[in-house]
């Protein structure tokens, strides 16, 4: 059968599982690159992981929001890095294997930091802004904090935010008592950590909060 690109192709796949599984074996040098890309490491249960990530990637497409490479590489990236993250908890608890573990923290905070970079993209923010609008005082720091849990734990508020990409300033001061100024002046700031309590910045949360 003959396909005009790859997303008809997909579409196609969901539906016959031959097509499917062609799909699988003509990518899995893609599959193994995605995988490289995140850790470095020939593991066979990476490569399972990816293989089956790849396959859901195929039954999830939807034709209409984008390439289905990106979203492959997406789905491949994640369950990669959530299995990193078990074992590295695994490794701590159990074999007191600090140095591995450590190392695969740091490159679990790095590849979530490019993720946060993406997603504070998304409200016109920057690590530059952070830089320059993060509070100098604790205190202000505190009420910082206290207000991006607010947001970050109120659906109608995180709702907001998200849809809007704007700072729910009047519905969150009817949860805290805080000066407008604090909104305004820190407002990329919280924002930024609304972000941080989502569940994919796991390890760099642990340096914030």
């Amino acid at each position: 059968m003959i396909f005009t690109d790859l997303e008809n192709r997909i579409v196609y796949a969901k539906s016959h599982q031959e097509e499917s599984e062609l799909l699988l074996d003509e990518y899995l040098p893609f599959i193994k690159s995605t995988i490289s890309k995140v850790i470095n490491d020939q593991n066979s249960d990476y490569l399972t992981i990816g293989m089956l990530a790849f396959t859901k990637a195929i039954n999830t497409f939807d034709i209409t929001k984008g390439k289905f490479l990106s979203y492959a590489k997406l789905l491949i990236r994640n369950q990669v890095i959530s299995a990193i993250r078990k074992e590295s908890k695994h490794k701590t608890v159990q074999l007191k294997d600090y140095i591995a573990s450590n190392q695969e923290v740091i490159m679990l905070r790095k590849l979530e930091l490019d993720d946060f970079k993406e997603e504070l993209a998304k409200f016109n923010i920057s690590i530059d802004d952070l830089l320059l609008h993060s509070p100098k005082h604790k205190k202000t720091r505190n009420t910082c904090l206290e207000i991006a849990s607010i947001i970050a734990n109120t659906s109608e508020l995180h709702k907001y935010m998200y849809e809007k990409h704007k700072m729910p300033i009047l519905g969150t001061l009817q949860y805290i008592k805080a000066s407008e100024k604090v909104f305004e002046r820190f407002r990329k700031y919280i924002m930024s950590l609304v972000i941080l309590q989502e569940d994919q910045f796991g390890y760099l949360r642990d340096l914030v909060f």
